[in-house]
């Protein structure tokens, strides 16, 4: 008995809960309908939205953009160091934004190293001279060695011939024909040995000619580096980041600083493709706009 009577309290409740959503949802459609036709049952009223106006104007305005960037040179030089070896002396500018001159003497490395290279290779090409010289003698008399066996041989050749005829008529010995023959066949071959002598004396000099030319790009490469152990300025700039004391001990090919074209500074930084469409002509050029 009990629980009939709560369930039908509980369906009493949920009913009164319905009618009221129903009321309520009845009453917000009734407010809406009255807004819309202002109360009334006549056509809906026209709506109103409060505005800012000015008056438009003809006018030329120029478009101003704002950009970051940083200012570079369209000629930067790294000084390096050619070759090893302790700064002997360093130029007075030769500091973070000194200015320099073209053919100014940025820094002279100690050439002691380098100097006897060149040296050792002075000598090493006055050897191959000399030796180029001996060979071309050798040649010489090589030939002149061949010249003296072959009139050998001739004679030889025509002693043997006289053998030959005073057997013929019997005058001769066979031995004397003999020998004549072997004293041929020695001439024949002292020609053959001198003949060998001249070829080799002929490669010698070649060898020679190919150990004066080595010895030479030695030589040439030798006083490069001497030259190369005094850095000039090769244009008028300022330089910045500098990394050179005098006495330090450089390696070859080690960065002392760069030298800056101040008269080649350009002004680099991005834009949006936005921008950039701003800074272009009717022809698709870049307009000549200040900076």
């Amino acid at each position: 008995m009990r629980f009939m009577m709560r369930s039908l309290l509980g369906l009493i409740l949920a009913a009164i809960t319905a009618a009221a959503i129903g009321y309520g949802g009845l009453r917000i459609y009734t407010a809406a309908t009255t807004e819309d036709d202002g109360g009334r049952g006549g056509p809906p009223r026209e709506r109103t939205f409060v505005a800012n106006v000015a008056t438009i104007e003809e006018t030329t305005a120029q478009s101003i953009l704002t950009a970051f960037g940083e200012v570079e040179s369209a000629r930067t030089l790294e000084l390096r160091a050619a070759v090893g070896g302790s700064i002997l002396e360093l130029a007075d500018a030769f500091r973070e934004g000194g200015a320099v001159r073209k053919g100014d003497l940025l820094f002279r490395i100690d050439p002691a190293d380098v100097q006897s290279v060149l040296d050792q290779a002075e000598i090493a090409l006055a050897e191959a001279e000399a030796e180029l010289s001996e060979a071309a003698g050798d040649v010489l008399l090589s030939r002149k060695d061949l010249a003296a066996s072959v009139a050998q041989r001739d004679l030889r050749a025509r002693s043997l011939e006289r053998q030959e005829s005073l057997r013929a008529r019997g005058v001769g010995t066979e031995a004397l024909t003999e020998d004549a023959a072997l004293a041929l066949a020695a001439a024949e071959q002292a020609v053959v040995g001198r003949e060998q002598s001249l070829a080799n004396a002929r490669n010698r000099v070649t060898r020679a000619g190919l150990s004066l030319r080595r010895a030479r790009i030695v030589v040439e490469d030798a006083r490069r580096d001497v030259a190369e152990t005094e850095v000039h300025a090769p244009f008028d700039g300022l330089l910045a980041e500098v990394d050179a004391v005098l006495g330090r001990r450089v390696n070859a090919n080690e960065k002392l600083g760069v030298l800056i074209d101040a008269n080649a500074l350009e002004a680099a930084f991005r834009v949006s493709n936005g921008e950039f469409s701003r800074l272009l002509d009717e022809e698709g050029r870049l307009i000549e706009a200040s900076v």
